[in-house]
C-alpha cells in the first residue's frame, strides 16, 4: 500500500509534494503494540521508541499503561523517539519518511479527523497544504480510521490486562514481552 501521499516510487504526491515534513516536526507520535510490531519487523531493532510519562503527554490517540519505578506505579505511553533537532527519528533528510508503508496509525490519519460521520481537515498550524477530500482520499482514510480503532481497542485492553496483573511489579522489558507476544485467539492486522 503506498497510501494516500506517495507514488509508486514513493514519491510525496498530491498536497504533499510541498510540504517541509512539519508534522514530523512538530508532534510526539504515540504508538500500539500494532506499530511496534510492524516498525520491528521493518528495523529489526526496538531502538526507535521511548517512553513518556502521562503527566507530559495528553492524547485521546493513545493508551497508557503502569510501570513499577521506584517503590511506586507511575503510567506511561510508548512514543516514536526524536532526534536531536526534534524531529521524527524516521524523518529522512529527504523529508519523506523511512518506514512510509510501517508508519504508525496516527500518521496513517493525518491532517484528518472523523466526527459526525464526516471527514474533516485537522489543521492548518503544522499542515499548511490545501486539501480536497477526493474520493480515493475518502476510501484510503476510512480504512485507516477502521485499522486505527480495531488496534487502539486491542492495545487498550492489553493494556488494561496488564495493569491489572503487574502495576506493583512490571517493568520496561516485561511489559514489551508482554504487549508484543499475540494475544491468544487473536487476529492481527500484520
Amino acid at each position: 500500500m503506498y497510501g494516500l501521499f506517495l507514488d509508486k516510487k514513493c514519491n510525496a504526491t498530491g498536497a504533499c509534494s510541498k510540504c517541509q515534513a512539519n508534522c514530523c516536526k512538530s508532534y510526539l507520535i504515540a504508538l500500539t503494540s500494532f506499530d511496534l510490531r510492524r516498525i520491528y519487523k521493518k528495523t529489526n531493532s526496538l531502538d526507535f521508541f521511548t517512553t513518556i510519562n502521562a503527566d507530559n503527554f495528553d492524547t485521546c490517540l493513545a493508551q497508557s499503561f503502569i510501570l513499577f519505578e521506584k517503590d511506586a506505579p507511575k503510567e506511561y505511553f510508548l512514543v516514536l523517539s526524536r532526534k536531536k533537532n526534534g524531529s521524527c527519528i524516521f524523518l529522512g533528510k529527504d523529508n519523506l519518511c523511512a518506514i512510509y508503508n510501517e508508519r504508525p496509525i496516527v500518521c496513517r490519519i493525518y491532517p484528518f479527523r472523523y466526527r459526525n460521520e464526516k471527514i474533516l481537515y485537522k489543521d492548518k498550524i503544522k499542515c499548511p497544504a490545501e486539501w480536497e477530500i477526493t474520493p480515493k482520499i475518502k476510501e484510503e482514510f476510512l480504512k485507516a480510521h477502521k485499522m486505527q480503532l480495531e488496534e487502539l481497542k486491542s492495545f487498550g485492553a492489553r493494556c488494561r490486562e496488564w495493569n491489572a496483573n503487574h502495576s506493583k511489579t512490571g517493568n520496561l522489558e516485561l511489559f514489551l514481552k508482554f504487549i508484543l507476544q499475540q494475544p491468544k485467539n487473536k487476529k492481527t492486522n500484520i
